[in-house]
């Protein structure tokens, strides 16, 4: 739009085709690149600031001179450590990091002051999150800990590509060892591998041959990552090879610019100054043809001054279309941009104000990341929600297990029965595991073993996890694992010790009654001297050793041979402690959907793999005599009753590796370790053969709370015609159970699936759908990942894909009242996005018939409102789709703040929707849809004006308005008042929020649309008409009570204080509110315009009429005396009265039409709420509250 009104400013350049003085065109244009520029200015500044503050900053570095050489011992510390500025820190420097640093670049940590090399990061400049992270130098370079000889020798980096992914680093670093070396052969010996190292052309597979020559490979990840922009912690110093800078560090690559989002109101906004454009060009040509046609004419008159005149350089062809053309650039508002920009911004103060939407307990007010998209608020047609943490608490209670078929209940103090079988198992005394534990266990009836089988479960939970132990309390970014840890300290295992290489577990063997407990070996079960001979006569082969029974219902009988074999790890007698090497971790992904871990028992030396994951996956890992046993099948319905409840369900395994295969996996993970490209498929390959043949423990089921509210909230979202999505990751029917208790869905009758296992079958299931939803006006639909993946990402041949029902499938979703999609990944997430806000341009591209297309693509255009699309999440899996939609809402959760800090709009709660769509999304509509068309309703109201003049000058297409006031006009007196009608409320506060219909009005945009547009046009033509005829009826020369001649500038004020009345009166008109902010801004800019034409009047009496400044002003010498005769004269009054009544009566009549096609009575109430400008349902007056952090200030 700057662009359009340049090339005005310009054109008015040339004085024989501009009608007006350039400066009319110019100086507002000069405002208003001045206000955008101030504005970028500030931006900039801000940012160059920061900038500055970051690249100035000093850091300790090795000094370089001393990089790859091995005489360093005997210098001074000051010579060897130096400091720089941040800016000028290199790839290759090695840096030493102080606790509470910030971390200037990505750099590997090479050296700790820990002496286990770990050192602890927060990343909450990244992600959001508090927690600290460890981060562990590589273990081959811990014995050199505190050696000035690491940070000096030759140590060479293949670093992946710089990229975004914070959670990979797959790179190898070279260690050449000078120390392995005699001093008079160091020298070439490095030289040489230097050369190879620096030059790249020494590959894995050479530098694995040379190992034993003295070069060590280390393979690097994620977790030897110090990225830049985050703080060290807990640890007084750190070195760090830095492998990163500038914008290819790990925080430069994900520093992308947001999505650029834009309204849909101002998309209607740009259609509607094209509108106007094209009326400009028909008002040009038009008046163009007149004035052509009549400039012969007045050339023979006596206005021959109006006329061009003959041996004109230009032609009147060209110069008549181009001054009407010049007449009606006032149309358009050169303000418009900067007025709904600043008023975007007040709406997004009064969102972060709002105290409904703030969370005490987060102590999190909504933050507006975007402010251009507040009016698509109001607007909204389709909610798609993430489930954990979203809709729910994302605080996990562990309620049920199951172990081997059998369901153990929990409450907040456990199980008794599963503290019984513990204790039972672990007051045993210690012994060496049996060799043919294998064959013992698989041949034995387990049935008979479960305090075992329930130890191992419990002890697998408190062995596969991530989380650290800080105190008391269990830190992880997994709420499930701080659960299931916790759930195992309240049966007895306790996570004493949690390091990076081993875990310690402490069993708790009293009685809480202080008793014995059922299921108790000891005492009135089995005399313990007993016991442990029995189980040394087992040891020797003895196969007469005596069973035993268990006190507890449904255990059996147990032998002491079999008891044997399954304890499978030893307690130190003196603080019944276990400890576990922690050998490797095969972290959870969305791909995986498992994790798991490698430990070695420090007791037996066995290797153990425990395993917890999704079902449908970790199903398919167990060995194949469980996958054909009775146990299967129970267990699936297990999960399917777990699911019914809405419970959220993992499945347990493990096995023990024997020493050979452990050997060969790690020496594959050597190689694979080493990788820099491909490196994560190679892992998971690797991972999923370790992790095949599993030993089947049980089930977990986790109860995941609804947040308060949800079921009211979504009840209200979709009475406002709101269709609700759920996007989760869980089992199909614990989705449905959350549907049904968060009120999602009206119960399982309306719940159509969508499923199939090939197109026919898919298209077969939609047909039938369409035949049941067309008897239905309310149904939902439910739909799976799989099912998704071949719809939308089919892996058929071309004539099978097409073959696929696209527009049937589009059809039953986006009518449904809700949908649910379950088993789905981010990506999935986001693709769903698309296919929603998509969905009209896919249908009309599905169209054959090019004369139909075409019909559908100008209905869209112009008519048809487009689909706004919301999504909102709480993790960083909700990303994508969060960024994709419309308008993105995060909730800053218990998983970090990533989704929060890549919203548009970030809450505390789900239950803030409400107050956020219906009350500001509302508002923040309605005013944008007043404010730019009565924006475009006043310009065209002055310009159409001066151009319908021209009737009574011949079309000689000149301006009747003073120069100066047109230039004061967007900025000054019209354009101040509009601002007030952000505090326009239409309709109370408290109806917005409890009477959901009345977001439909919004909804459906029946307040800005093509009929609203034309109607306000209409006004503006209509009241143009009224004006002018009205003020040319008073001072035409054959009216009798007109006693003195005027002027053309005292006929432009009049009609200009016309103009200015009639649209103040319209403004009030269509205010549904008067308030001290409204009326106090109208009177001061009435007072202020007869102020200007009070001073601008009689600037020539004061500097004289020949003074150079008054000449410089535009219209300055054509003013003088003006003011005095307005005032003097009657008629002005009259006729200023005159045309703002006449104007203000017709458009009262127009609003009145208006209420009466929307279906409002004609009561004697409703008339006098239309004259006044304040209808019944009007709030008063207007409530401001500031909400700010640790701190809550009401303010009226």
């Amino acid at each position: 739009m700057n662009r359009y009104f340049l090339a005005i400013a310009c054109l008015q350049l040339w004085s024989e085709v501009s009608p007006v003085n350039p400066i009319t065109t110019w100086a507002p244009l000069i405002v208003a690149l001045l206000i955008t520029a101030v504005k970028a200015l500030y931006d900039d500044l801000k940012r160059f600031y920061n900038d500055y503050k970051s690249n100035f900053k000093t850091f300790t570095v090795v000094n370089r001179k001393y990089l790859n050489t091995s005489s360093i011992n005997n210098s001074r510390q000051d010579d060897f450590l130096i400091k720089i500025k941040s800016k000028d820190i290199k790839v290759g420097d090695i840096i030493k990091l102080e606790e509470n640093d910030e971390i200037p670049a990505d750099c590997v940590l090479i050296q700790s002051a820990n002496e286990n090399g770990i050192s602890y990061v927060t990343t909450a400049n990244m992600d959001g999150e508090v927690d600290l992270k460890l981060k562990q130098a590589p273990r081959d370079l811990i014995p050199y800990s505190h050696d000035k000889f690491l940070l000096t020798c030759p140590m060479f980096v293949k670093c992946a590509q710089p990229n975004r992914d914070m959670y990979t680093f797959d790179s190898t670093m070279f260690l050449y060892d000078y120390s392995t070396f005699p001093n008079n052969s160091r020298s070439n010996n490095a030289d040489t591998c230097e050369e190879k190292m620096s030059n790249h052309s020494l590959s894995i597979s050479e530098a694995a041959k040379n190992s034993s020559n003295h070069l060590k490979i280390v393979s690097l990840s994620a977790e030897q990552l110090l990225c830049q922009s985050c703080h060290l912690k807990n640890v007084s110093f750190s070195y760090g090879l830095v492998v990163y800078t500038g914008n290819e560090t790990k925080s430069g690559m994900n520093k992308t610019k947001a999505p650029n989002k834009k309204a849909q109101s101002d998309y209607k906004i740009d259609k509607m100054s094209i509108a106007i454009f094209f009326i400009q060009i028909a008002i040009a040509i038009i008046g163009g043809v007149l004035g052509i046609l009549s400039n012969e004419k007045l050339l023979k008159g006596r206005s021959w001054y109006l006329a061009i005149k003959e041996g004109s350089i230009l032609d009147p062809f060209v110069v008549m279309p181009i001054r009407f053309f010049l007449l009606t650039t006032y149309m358009i508002p050169i303000s418009l941009k900067i007025t709904i920009d600043f008023m975007k911004i007040i709406f997004s103060l009064f969102i972060e104000w709002d105290l409904t939407l703030y969370d005490p307990k987060k102590d999190w007010p909504c933050i507006v990341s975007n402010s251009d998209i507040c009016e698509d608020l109001g607007q909204v047609n389709y909610i798609l929600s993430d489930k954990t943490g979203t809709l729910t608490e994302n605080r996990m209670i562990f309620k049920k297990c199951s172990v081997y078929g059998q369901v153990y209940d929990f409450d907040d103090s456990g199980n008794d029965a599963v503290r019984s079988f513990i204790r039972s198992v672990k007051t045993l005394h210690s012994y060496q595991q049996n060799n043919d534990f294998y064959e013992r266990y698989y041949l034995d009836d387990r049935s008979e073993l479960r305090p075992f089988l329930v130890t191992q479960f419990f002890t697998a939970l408190s062995l596969c996890h991530t989380c650290k132990r800080e105190g008391n309390e269990y830190k992880s970014i997994s709420p499930d694992e701080e659960c299931l840890v916790k759930a195992c300290q309240t049966v007895g295992i306790e996570v004493y010790e949690t390091q990076h290489d081993f875990y310690s577990l402490k069993y708790n063997l009293m009685d809480p009654n202080g008793g014995s407990t059922n299921g108790s070996v000891t005492n009135s079960n089995i005399q313990y001297n007993t016991l442990i001979n029995e189980m040394n006569s087992a040891r020797s082969g003895n196969k007469s050793a005596r069973s035993y029974s268990y006190n507890h219902t449904n255990s059996g009988n147990v032998s002491v041979s079999q008891i044997i074999p399954l304890i499978d790890s030893a307690i130190d007698s003196e603080n019944n402690t276990e400890k576990y090497d922690l050998l490797h971790v095969f972290k959870f992904t969305s791909d995986r959907k498992r994790m798991s871990v490698i430990v070695r028992d420090v007791h037996t030396d066995k290797v153990i793999l425990y395993c917890k994951g999704a079902d449908d996956m970790m199903l398919s890992l167990m060995k194949n005599d469980f996958c054909s046993s009775d146990l299967n099948q129970t267990s699936k319905n297990q999960i399917n009753e777990f699911s019914k409840t809405g419970l959220r369900t993992l499945l347990v395994g493990f096995k023990y590796i024997e020493p050979q295969e452990y050997k060969i996996f790690e020496d594959k993970l050597r190689v694979v370790s080493t990788l820099s490209e491909g490196r994560e498929a190679e892992l998971s390959k690797l991972y999923s053969n370790i992790e095949s043949n599993l030993t089947y423990l049980g089930i977990t089921a986790i109860e995941d709370e609804l947040q308060e509210q949800v079921p009211q909230t979504i009840k209200k979202l979709r009475q406002a015609g709101i269709n609700m999505w759920m996007l989760t990751g869980d089992k199909q029917e614990t989705a449905q159970q959350i549907a049904l208790s968060c009120q999602l869905i009206d119960g399982l009758n309306s719940l159509h699936e969508i499923s199939g296992q090939s197109t026919a079958n898919l298209n077969e299931c939609l047909v039938n759908i369409l035949k049941l939803v067309k008897i239905q006006d309310n149904y939902s639909v439910i739909v799976n990942g799989f099912t998704l993946s071949l719809i939308m990402h089919p892996q058929h041949d071309k004539k099978e894909v097409e073959q696929i029902d696209m527009a049937l499938f589009e059809k039953i979703l986006m009518n449904a009242k809700s949908v649910i999609c379950c088993r789905v990944t981010p990506g999935q997430k986001a693709d769903i996005v698309s296919l929603v806000i998509n969905h009209d341009k896919r249908a009309i591209k599905r169209e054959e018939n090019m004369f139909k297309r075409f019909l559908h693509m100008l209905n869209l255009y112009l008519f048809k409102r487009s689909v706004i699309a919301l999504a909102i999440g709480d993790g960083q899996n909700d990303i994508p789709m969060i960024q994709k939609a419309h308008v993105g809402v995060g909730i800053a959760g218990n998983e970090g703040l990533q989704a929060a800090r890549s919203a548009d709009f970030a809450v505390g709660k789900f239950r803030h929707i409400i107050p956020l769509l219906f009350k500001h999304g509302h508002l923040s509509y309605h005013r944008t849809s007043m404010i730019s068309q009565f924006s475009f309703y006043k310009n065209v109201l002055l310009a159409l004006i001066q151009v319908l003049f021209n009737i009574f000058t011949g079309f000689s297409g000149i301006s009747i308005y003073n120069e100066l006031s047109l230039a004061l006009y967007n900025f000054v007196f019209t354009g101040i008042f509009i601002f007030t009608y952000v505090f326009d409320f239409n309709s109370r506060m408290d109806d917005l929020i409890t009477n959901p219909a009345l977001y439909k009005s919004c909804q459906k945009s029946k307040s800005l649309n093509p009929r609203t547009f034309l109607t306000w046009i209409g006004i503006g033509f209509l009241h143009a008409g009224i004006i002018l005829s009205f003020t040319w009826l008073a001072f035409n020369d054959n009216n009798s009570f007109i006693r003195q001649s005027i002027d053309k500038d005292y006929m432009g004020h009049v009609l200009y204080s016309s103009v200015l009345w009639t649209s103040v009166l319209s403004f009030l008109t269509y205010s549904n509110s008067f308030n001290i902010i409204n009326m106090g801004v109208i009177i001061v800019t009435l007072i202020g315009y007869y102020c200007y034409l009070a001073v601008y009047g009689n600037a020539g009496a004061f500097l004289g009429i020949t003074s150079p400044i008054l000449s410089a002003v535009p219209g300055g010498k054509y003013t003088y005396g003006v003011f005095n005769q307005m005032m003097m004269d009657p008629t002005n009054y009259l006729i200023v009265l005159l045309n703002s009544v006449a104007c203000w009566v017709s458009i009262l009549a127009i609003r009145g039409i208006e209420k009466l096609i929307e279906g409002y009575p004609l009561t004697s109430s409703n008339l006098i709420g239309m004259i006044t400008g304040i209808t019944s349902h009007t709030h008063g007056a207007t409530e401001i509250k500031v909400v700010k952090r640790n701190q809550i200030v009401n303010s009226r």
